[in-house]
């Protein structure tokens, strides 16, 4: 079979100029907000940076995923979202402001906690004897350097391994080294996956919180990036559907299976969700109950009503019904309901630390549009190198033929 190549395409050219629409007015609002309020600019980035950082990673632990369990319908769709690893140059270098900006984000990151200057009242008294204990064994600055590495390291071996072997394929007719070496070595990284996420979760956002901890806070970020993820392919895939590029490769049972991981995935979110809210309700342990105490007053419950309406109702009545699910149109209303929502809830996660009252406006926006449209040029750029489809993946055949 020969490539699906894009280039010079409608598509490839209408999101590459939606990324360079995304990137200047972005960068622009980015640049005055980080002259006006710098740390309320970081505190935007970080959210932007988590939701970009997801989408990228998680789209090569959905290739994988699909490795490990020898899945034969995906190999249609799966390039999708390893073309979202090619933001991992992105990722990196978007380490670097959270890093230059440690002391404006992380209490941690003073030597004496409570001269951070961030929202709220403060660190006093037993807080700062919190911080102190937590400094001594993994909140620092050194150790964090140190993570911040490791989860590089585990990424970019995961592209060079998972997303560059798929790739290679593409012009080697019969020859699927690749997916062998792929199909040992998914397991593996998807340990590391959950390990280097889960990680990373907790340093860019639970610390920002650095006297609250919650032992379901990985899953919880987790399911809203595999969710978004998931958006994001099935928006893709239909856009691609609909211009007739990959006619000859998707069939309804795709968009269907597509559709209800996304169902299923909403679900899972709220399910863990409400499960964290609910065991640190019921114990009512002042370590605990002080992340949602800052999340339910100030104008910021709105937030938290918008996620529960917009991550999960909305999206359960709207992908329900089994004919829906092969609909591109509703899978592409149903995406970008999702993508708005996991925005709204790691801005839910992040903006509180920083004021007390809702304060949402020009600076957050434009810090993730910025973020958006780097990531959006890097996935372009993926679609005018690389194939949309693994045209010579030994499953390509099964994924042709399926039927649900």
């Amino acid at each position: 079979m020969n490539p699906v190549k894009l280039t010079d395409t409608p598509f490839l050219k209408k999101l590459q100029m939606f990324s360079f629409a995304l990137i200047g007015i972005g960068a622009i609002g980015t640049a005055v907000a980080f002259f006006t309020d710098a740390q309320r600019a970081l505190a935007g980035y970080v959210v932007a940076f988590s939701y970009v950082f997801g989408l990228g990673v998680t789209g090569m632990f959905f290739s994988a995923l699909q490795y490990a369990v020898r899945a034969g319908w995906s190999a249609a769709v799966r390039r999708i979202a390893e073309l979202f690893a090619e933001s991992i140059w992105l990722i990196i270098v978007g380490f670097l402001p959270i890093i230059f900006g440690m002391k404006q984000l992380f209490p941690w990151a003073w030597e004496n906690p409570a001269q951070w200057t961030g929202g709220g009242e403060g660190y006093h008294g037993h807080s700062l004897h919190l911080i102190h204990e937590k400094q001594q064994d993994f909140l620092n600055p050194e150790f964090f350097y140190v993570r911040v590495v490791l989860y590089i390291l585990i990424w970019v071996a995961m592209y060079f391994v998972i997303v560059r072997n798929s790739i290679k394929q593409d012009n080697l007719p019969n020859d699927f080294r690749g997916t062998r070496i792929n199909l040992k070595r998914s397991a593996p990284f998807i340990i590391l996956y959950a390990l280097s996420t889960t990680f990373a979760g907790f340093d860019l956002l639970m610390s920002l919180e650095t006297t609250w901890f919650s032992t379901m806070f990985g899953v919880y970020f987790f399911s809203g990036n595999f969710v978004a993820t998931l958006s994001l392919v099935g928006i893709i895939l239909a856009a691609l559907q609909r211009g007739g590029y990959l006619k000859n490769y998707l069939r309804g049972e795709h968009f269907h299976d597509i559709g209800r991981l996304m169902f299923a995935f909403s679900i899972f979110f709220a399910y863990i969700a409400f499960s964290q809210y609910m065991l640190i309700w019921y114990s009512n342990i002042p370590e605990e109950t002080e992340y949602f105490l800052k999340r339910i007053n100030g104008g910021w419950e709105y937030f938290g009503y918008f996620t529960v309406f917009f991550h999960f109702v909305v999206p359960f009545f709207l992908l329900l019904r089994q004919d829906v699910k092969r609909k591109t149109g509703f899978i592409i209303v149903g995406g970008l309901i999702i993508l708005t929502a996991h925005f709204i809830d790691l801005s839910w996660v992040v903006l509180p630390v920083f004021s007390k009252h809702l304060r949402f406006g020009y600076q957050e926006i434009c810090t993730f549009s910025l973020m958006m449209g780097l990531f959006l040029f890097f996935v372009a750029s993926g679609f005018r190198k690389y194939s949309a489809v693994a045209v010579n993946d030994p499953y390509i055949k099964e994924s042709l033929e399926y039927s649900a």
